[in-house]
């Protein structure tokens, strides 16, 4: 069992990231600012504010802010004397700005919402943001807000990025579009292109008509703006004239870079620019000569590049050996052996590596093997004590690990038989199976199977290790269970037969019964369970309890005489293999999802997870073989996962929040293991461990074989340099979606944390635009059913709210600042109408208006679309690819769609 440590990748690749490679000379500079003069540079680097003049010698930079937080994006006033920031110092983007050359820095916005400045023009800050306007549209609201400080007012009604206000004033340029920028070579109607808003009129033009992404645009005058465009097949900067009526007049292309584009650019007052292409920091003064800046830094860390942890969770897989006594544990893509005690927490790292190790599994008591890329692919690796007196890995202080499979491709998914003697395992498209030889190693491989998109899941061998039982996949998105002979004599045998998803097949200890989830009926998944024999099928739940009347008593049940372990040993698995897929039973049917089926070692019940019908998180459940006396086994948010009998048949072990737990079937008594995983952990090593991940993940998954044309490998020798010369994770991951934009491809990007620790403050939303008077807060706009749309907390577009909790509103004063963590609590609002008649009223502000905000959207529709159509269109919109959407599209076909012509039906 095994979840990824550093990478969760789902193309969309998404991932919770970690750090680093060696520090190379290089330095990723990210979003260069240079002043109104010229004559300095501000920009980020190690997630901080750096300030370098350009008129000496001197080349190495002040650092301006120092925070854990990653600081990015800063911008000059108009005299150069201070700078504005994004930052994200409380938990989301905000803007600060500090004064230079060593001011305190100042918070501007306070909104738990994601402020992203893009332009400060005389006192007024621009930015972007998702406020109370945005529902679905994939473009942020343009906001503008005093430099000084102030509430923040929506500036165009038109959803947009990278706002910029023309010197006169006259003119906001803005990009319009959908596209990642990274995908430099799009083309297509997603494209970005750049538009004007006129100020003084409203009015909206669209400059340019390229279909591949214009961005970034940046006003040398008020007549002459720049931006960066990839119609030269790289990202470089161009020029346009616009004219008194804003028609636009396109330039020429003002840079010629070829190995990487031009990522973000800015422009002084005469015409003098900054900009980063790769690695490189470009100086252009006013003639157009180019010089690359060279920058050095102070090499400090921001964070320690190794540390050492010590976890008693953060458990993702686990293992445990036959007879019961220890248990392999993956923590952080190391693995540790540990006894199953709930005192003892003494654990061993097997790994001390700081490369990925996974797919635990024990051939004996003393055995251990797992897979690891230490050797630049995965390879399966074996750990044994090397000291004849101390053969448990948890004791001993000899360790022999040494590798036992040799290949070009990644081994994973391992299964162990019963009795240690075979091996199952996927050696990239091709499924093995093998003997395990007497000292250790693999022997007689088999192929299985060889088509990687229908490789078996959930391998699990018959408790007399002569049959397998999997899952796998076909053509028609279906999942079916199989059955076939451990010595490949046989064909596999589909158990399931059914055309909805089977999974998670699971043998009785007594080798009778085979259990698997099933969605094949209530559109949910379900525990199912296969006879075996016919003539277990054949017997009535009283005759297994009581037996057969003729049956022999000689053959009484072997435990009573010899013990449950002797018992156990004399399993033979025999199957009736003809239909056997009619020989099903259901033993589950309640709603939600069934999973994680195992049974007890009586083979008497079916245990499973499932989610409670009194809490939030999932519990265990158990059902009788014959689908009675279902019962709640655990409480109070266990979330488990990886459910599994082991250890002698009388214990189920399963991960729950993060630790493993053991629970003993014959009291129904769950305990926790203890464990202390101690490691060394190395950022720098692990920031080349993840571009490594990613990186293969693509190499052998990419839809198109020719990568959209590219050289992927080619790709990495151009890119991995400068992901692992990146300062913050912010940084590596930016540089890896910059790699995956060369494919071309939607869908796809590196997102996850950085390793600050911030202040995480939320923001209370009352579901009100509003916008500042000399006193109060007038009210412009209620978004329907959120807490200023409640009969008891009812606000009036014209409403202006003048004290919050008792303090006045006054000018200057950032209305959002007085809502921080107030979601859910009761806030005081006093209130004076548009006919001047005052009252109170108590409002509990929410945390999301998300849902708010898209039924209002929903609803805007559906009355234009009765407008326009003069009461004969309806209206229905889809919001996601997913069943609910399907669902609510149901419920609304008929009612949208009564008495009316045709139906407008919105996709996304």
């Amino acid at each position: 069992m095994n979840i990824h440590r550093y990478v969760k990748l789902t193309l969309l690749i998404f991932f919770t990231a970690l750090l680093t490679a060696p520090l190379s000379a290089q330095e990723i500079i990210r979003h260069p600012a240079i002043s109104p003069d010229g004559s300095s540079i501000a920009y980020s680097w190690q997630g901080d504010i750096w300030h370098l003049g350009l008129n000496g010698e001197n080349t190495v930079p002040s650092r301006l802010t120092i925070h854990e937080a990653y600081d990015s994006g800063p911008l000059f006033n108009d005299d150069g004397s201070a700078i504005a920031f994004t930052s994200n110092r409380f938990g989301n983007a905000d803007i600060f700005t500090m004064s230079l050359p060593n001011g305190s820095v100042e918070q501007i916005t306070y909104r738990s919402s994601g402020d992203q400045l893009t332009d400060w023009s005389g006192n007024t800050l621009i930015f972007t943001s998702e406020r109370d306007f945005n529902a679905v549209e994939w473009d942020a609201e343009v906001h503008t807000v005093p430099a000084s400080g102030g509430t923040p007012v929506r500036a165009s009604d038109a959803f947009a990025d990278f706002a910029t206000q023309s010197p006169d004033g006259k003119w906001i340029a803005m990009v319009r579009g959908s596209c990642r920028i990274e995908r430099e070579a799009y083309r297509g109607s997603a494209n970005l292109d750049i538009w004007l808003m006129n100020t003084e009129t409203g009015e909206y033009i669209q400059l340019t008509t390229f279909n591949g992404n214009d961005y970034m645009p940046r006003w040398v005058d008020s007549n002459t703006l720049r931006f960066i465009s990839s119609r030269s097949g790289r990202y470089n900067i161009h020029e346009i004239t616009v004219r008194g009526d804003g028609e636009a007049v396109i330039g020429e292309q003002l840079t010629s870079e070829e190995e990487f584009g031009i990522r973000h650019f800015d422009v002084a007052g005469d015409g003098s620019m900054i900009y980063t292409s790769g690695a490189r920091l470009v100086h252009v003064d006013a003639e157009g000569a180019s010089k690359q800046i060279e920058t050095v830094h102070n090499r400090d860390f921001r964070f320690d590049p190794v540390v050492y942890e010590s976890k008693s969770n953060g458990l993702s897989g686990f293992a445990v050996n036959p007879g019961g006594g220890e248990s392999a544990l993956e923590i952080d893509g190391e693995i540790f052996v540990t006894e199953n005690d709930k005192e003892k927490s003494k654990t061993k790292n097997i790994s001390e590596h700081a490369y990925r190790d996974r797919d635990a599994a024990w051939i004996n008591d003393s055995t251990l093997v797992f897979t690891s890329d230490r050797s630049d692919n995965y390879e399966i690796y074996m750990a044994v004590s090397s000291d004849d007196n101390k053969p448990s890995l948890v004791e001993t202080l000899k360790k022999d690990l040494r590798q036992i499979t040799n290949t070009e491709a990644d081994e994973s998914g391992i299964a162990v038989s019963p009795d240690g003697s075979k091996i199952s395992y996927v050696s990239g498209a091709e499924w093995i199976v093998a003997d395990i030889s007497a000292d250790g190693g693999i022997e007689n491989r088999e192929v299985w199977h060889d088509e990687w998109w229908s490789l078996p899941d959930d391998v699990a061998w018959s408790p007399d290790s002569e049959w397998i039982a999997y899952s796998q996949p076909d053509l028609y998105f279906n999942s079916e269970i199989f059955i076939r002979p451990a010595d490949g004599e046989g064909d596999p045998v589909n158990v399931s037969m059914h055309p909805k998803g089977d999974g998670s097949p699971v043998w009785s200890p007594d080798g009778k019964m085979l259990a698997f989830i099933s969605e094949r009926n209530n559109q949910d998944y379900d525990i199912w369970m296969a006879w075996l024999t016919e003539d277990d099928w054949d017997k009535t739940q009283r005759d297994r309890e009581e037996g057969l009347y003729f049956e022999d008593e000689s053959s009484e049940d072997a435990s009573e005489e010899n013990g449950d372990e002797e018992a156990e040993a004399e399993v033979e698995v025999v199957i009736d293999l003809d239909g056997i897929h009619n020989r099903l039973v259901q033993l589950t049917n309640d709603s939600g999802n069934e999973q994680n089926p195992a049974f007890d070692g009586k083979s008497e019940h079916v245990y499973f997870v499932s989610s409670s019908l009194t809490e939030s998180r999932s519990e265990i459940y158990k059902v009788k073989t014959d689908g009675s006396e279902l019962s709640q086994v655990t409480s109070g948010g266990v979330s488990p996962y990886g459910l599994r009998l082991a250890g002698g048949n009388h214990h189920l072990f399963y991960v729950s929040n993060g630790r493993l737990a053991m629970l003993d079937t014959s009291s129904d008594k769950a305990e926790t293991v203890a464990f202390s995983a101690s490691y060394k952990r190395d950022f720098e090593a692990e920031k080349r461990q993840m571009f490594d991940e990613a990186w293969d993940i693509l190499n052998r998954g990419f839809y198109d074989p020719d990568f959209h044309g590219q050289d992927f490998t080619g790709l990495r020798e151009q890119y991995e340099p400068l992901a692992l010369a990146t300062s913050t994770l912010t940084d590596f991951r930016y540089v890896f979606n910059l790699m995956l934009g060369q494919l071309n491809a939607s869908h796809m990007g590196m997102y996850g944390p950085d390793r600050d620790e911030t202040q995480r403050k939320q923001t209370g939303l009352l579901g009100a635009e509003v916008v500042p008077l000399e006193s109060g807060m007038e009210v412009t706009r209620v978004i329907m059913d959120t807490p200023a749309d409640r009969k008891q907390s009812k606000l009036y577009a014209g409403d202006v709210i003048t004290h919050v909790n008792g303090v006045e509103i006054e000018s200057g004063d950032n209305f959002y600042r007085h809502f921080e963590q107030k979601s859910d609590e009761e806030v005081l609002l006093n209130v004076t109408s548009s006919e001047g008649d005052e009252r109170e009223i108590v409002i509990r502000p929410a945390a999301s208006i998300g849902n708010q905000l898209y039924e209002q959207w929903i609803t805007d529709r559906r009355e234009l679309t009765e407008e326009y159509s003069n009461g004969r269109l309806g209206y229905i919109h889809i919001r996601g690819m997913n069943l609910p959407s399907f669902e609510r599209f149901e419920r609304e076909l008929m009612a949208s769609g009564y008495e009316k012509g045709g139906i407008v039906i919105g996709v996304r």
